[in-house]
């Protein structure tokens, strides 16, 4: 389902970023029972991973570079 709302999001030409995390959202409040709070709290304290951190960094490199 997941996959369906990705790509359907995608063909209508919402940048990839947003759309995953659309799909992610509908897809969590269709098929679990996790109140929206908690998904809210799941997205944000996953942003406060340092490995996160590397990306910005590699695209930033990457522009300098070129």
């Amino acid at each position: 389902m997941a996959t369906i709302v990705l790509f359907g999001l995608l063909l209508i030409g919402v940048p990839i970023a947003v759309a995953l995390g659309l799909s992610t959202t509908i897809t969590m409040l269709l098929f679990t029972d996790q109140p929206t709070l908690i998904i809210a709290q799941k997205m944000f304290t996953s942003l406060d991973k340092f490995a996160l951190m590397a990306i910005p960094l590699f695209v930033l490199a990457g522009n300098f570079l070129s």
